[in-house]
């Protein structure tokens, strides 16, 4: 946990809290600060975040007492339907290979929380990620 006048940020790894931390104090939002912590993660904890996963938020407005919740879940594939599943013999969706998994939906969902919520440059967000690879972090 990092904590600062503008907010604090929790996270499961020292340098993303901090990342999060340092955007709330350059006077982002909180969906800019998780943002930004998330892409740390996907940095030094790749295995367990990232843009190759999916995204999920509950967004409290303090100002005015409203949730929001946002279900950055992956879509299937364009091609997987019902009756392609039948053409290969499957009757029930599959729960591991191929055919079960997603398309990655954490960037999507940093977008569109980052669209409704967001007071940083977009690029911003990622300028600590980029900074730890660059400088050779890794997990």
């Amino acid at each position: 946990m990092v904590i600062t006048p503008q907010g604090i940020a929790a996270t499961s790894q020292a340098l993303a809290s901090q990342a999060g931390a340092q955007i709330l104090a350059h006077g982002g939002s909180a969906a800019d600060a998780a943002i930004a912590a998330n892409a740390v993660l996907a940095v030094v904890e790749p295995m367990n975040c990232g843009p190759g996963g999916d995204f999920f938020a509950l967004y409290w407005e303090a100002k005015n007492g409203k949730l929001t919740g946002l279900n950055g879940s992956g879509p299937a594939p364009q091609g997987l339907s019902p009756e392609f599943l039948g053409g290969k013999g499957i009757k029930t969706m599959p729960q591991e290979g191929i055919h079960s998994f997603t398309v990655p939906g954490a960037v999507d969902g940093w977008a569109k929380i980052h669209q409704r919520f967001g007071k940083l440059p977009w690029k911003d967000l990622f300028t600590a990620a980029i900074f730890l690879r660059r400088a050779g972090v890794s997990p």
